[in-house]
């Protein structure tokens, strides 16, 4: 495991003022000469939720779904604590320092952001684990940069910005495809055609790589699979698995490929109107699966309360949003 507190990513949450949020609309609606604090003095002072400025607190607070990020930062932080959490693994189970570890997967399954992170961000593990192995001799013919180093540089950031391109070349070589291949490109499948699914990615990842596995017929009972956990703020965590004998009784179920290629394609209006959460009906409708039934929307303790259930059968008219 390894952890490091940083903003690679995130969504913040903004404190707002009542007396400067009421400005504000006021300020809209033409009435710059009304006080704030007069029409604040009106709202009740009591401990029951009647309203939106019906509370204790002093300021209302905003949580923004539209992260906060720099790319390239964010990478660097995903490269570096995926190689870390690699050390703290093998140090955990007994693997000596020089020896590599990831040859102990036949797969493995990331955090995935998107389809080719892993990929893009293996580079250096390759790189490390390939020099404990003995394999980069070989290997480095294929890479067109020689590998920088740091007292060939006037700054940290010049030998950074070379390091960059030597593993880019990396992952040009034609050994490091044949790795992806092997190793990466099956938990990538279904990434490259769902997206983001922040905390459930790396579980994609697997139901990909046994679903493909399965289909192309590859033994896989007994064989270990390394997983690589990624969350911003940032950590990782490295474990692996072991496939069990009823691996394929469990994938068979799963026709995760087959029930993509059956999604309902929505125009852009619609998914801005998803994305805004302004669209109050399932655009697909829901079967087999819980659902969001109702919003408690009378006034009291209980409002905003939400109430699950179950649907059998296909229905649209469902509410998608508080």
């Amino acid at each position: 495991m390894a952890t490091r507190s940083v903003h690679d990513f995130f969504k913040p949450v903004h404190p707002f003022s009542k007396t400067q949020i009421v400005a504000e609309v006021l300020k809209l609606a033409g009435l710059e000469h009304v006080s704030p604090e007069s029409i604040l003095a009106q709202v009740p002072s009591g401990i029951g939720v009647e309203g939106f400025f019906d509370s204790n607190e002093g300021e209302i607070r905003v949580h923004k779904e539209t992260p906060m990020f720099d790319g390239p930062y964010s990478n660097q932080c995903y490269q570096d604590r995926i190689r870390e959490a690699l050390r703290s693994f093998a140090k955990a189970i007994g693997v000596s320092e020089g020896t590599p570890v990831t040859e102990r997967w036949s797969r493995l399954a990331f955090h995935l952001p998107y389809a080719y992170q892993a990929r893009r961000m293996f580079s250096e593990v390759f790189f490390e684990e390939a020099q404990k192995s003995g394999k980069w001799a070989e290997i480095q013919s294929e890479v067109a940069f020689a590998q920088p180093r740091v007292d060939d540089f006037s700054s940290d950031e010049a030998y950074q910005e070379a390091y960059g391109q030597f593993l880019r070349a990396v992952t040009k070589t034609k050994s490091y495809r044949n790795y992806v291949q092997e190793k990466i490109e099956k938990s990538e499948r279904a990434s490259s055609l769902v997206g983001n699914m922040y905390t459930s990615s790396i579980f994609l990842a697997l139901v990909s790589i046994l679903e493909a596995d399965l289909k192309e017929g590859v033994a896989l009972e007994g064989r270990r699979i390394g997983f690589f956990g990624y969350g911003s703020g940032s950590k990782s965590k490295v474990f692996e698995g072991e496939v069990q004998p009823q691996w394929k009784e469990v994938a068979a179920q799963w026709n995760l490929f087959d029930r993509l290629s059956e999604r309902l394609p929505i125009d852009y209006a619609t998914y801005e109107g998803l994305h805004r959460k302004t669209l109050q009906e399932s655009v697909g409708g829901v079967s087999g699966e819980f659902f969001l039934d109702t919003v408690n929307q009378e006034p009291g303790n209980y409002t905003g309360a939400r109430t699950y259930g179950w649907q059998f059968e296909k229905k649209t008219d469902l509410i998608l949003q508080a």
